[in-house]
Parts: C-alpha cells; sequence; structure tokens
C-alpha cells in the first residue's frame, strides 16, 4: 500500500470533508510518525550504547503516548485534543530534565518550545497555537528570572 494512501485511510473521515481539516490532519500523523520514529531509533541508540535500564525505559514510555493517535483519531477524530495532550506530556515532563541535565535556560534544548508552538499551530489552529506560544513564553521567562535569581533545586 502506498505510504500516502494508508495516511489518507487514517484520516478521521469527518475531517477529510474540509480542505483545511484535511491538511491539518494529514500534517498531524506525518509528524507523530516521523517523531515515534525517531523515538524509537533513540531507545535503540540508548539501548545498545549506555545499556541503562532507565533510559530506555524512559524513552519506551515516551513511545506509547505517541501511538495513541494512530488508534483514537481514525475512529474518534479529537485532534485539537489529541494535540494539545502530546504538547502537555512533551512540554512539562522534559523541561525538568532540560533545566537539570542541559544547562537550564542556556541550553540549547529550549528551541523545542517554538518548535512545538509551531507544530500547534499547524496541527491544532490558531486558538491552541496562541495559548501554547503564551504558555511557552511564559516557561522561558521562568527559566530566566529563576536562572538570574540564582535558584538551583525548585
Amino acid at each position: 500500500m502506498n505510504p500516502d494512501a494508508l495516511i489518507d485511510r487514517l484520516i478521521y473521515p469527518g475531517d477529510r470533508s474540509d480542505p483545511d481539516s484535511y491538511r491539518r490532519g494529514k500534517f498531524f500523523l506525518i509528524s507523530v510518525f516521523i517523531f515515534f520514529d525517531l523515538n524509537l531509533l533513540a531507545g535503540i541508540f540508548y539501548g545498545v550504547s549506555h545499556h541503562s535500564a532507565r533510559d530506555v525505559l524512559f524513552i519506551t514510555l515516551s513511545i506509547v503516548p505517541l501511538l495513541i493517535p494512530f488508534l483514537v483519531y481514525p475512529k474518534y477524530g479529537r485532534r485539537v485534543l489529541l494535540v494539545n495532550v502530546l504538547a502537555f506530556l512533551g512540554t512539562f515532563f522534559t523541561l525538568p530534565f532540560t533545566y537539570k541535565y542541559s544547562g537550564g535556560i542556556f541550553a540549547s534544548d529550549f528551541v523545542i518550545l517554538i518548535v512545538t508552538s509551531a507544530w500547534i499551530f499547524l496541527s491544532a489552529g490558531k486558538i491552541s497555537g496562541y495559548v501554547w506560544t503564551s504558555l511557552n513564553l511564559a516557561i522561558i521567562l521562568f527559566f530566566w528570572y529563576a536562572a538570574n535569581a540564582g535558584w538551583k533545586n525548585f
């Protein structure tokens, strides 16, 4: 089966009638599939190179929520809800590790907040995009304030 036909089959039937919803649904599925593949490859890499059960478990647990859109979206739709849930999980479960292990506000990992905001605009729409962009800016300001105030363990 052609990959494009497979993606078309996975798009919620209610989103096929509106071209904008169809495009957003297709982008959503392709981007989640790519992110799933990247997490799977990272899990294999860390499992082979580091032999750390904790890292493999963390990456495995991060792969499971990425399977849910492939099961829920074709049947029930709810793309905006799925995008917001994935953004919440991706933002609030990775930020403590970013702050603690990779330099806090000065880490290059904070680029993911910009990527997340752009992904939400493209997948969910303007309202969710504005809300998450505002939230991500508040997170960056908080980490900047924490770094300037000398907070270490908060």
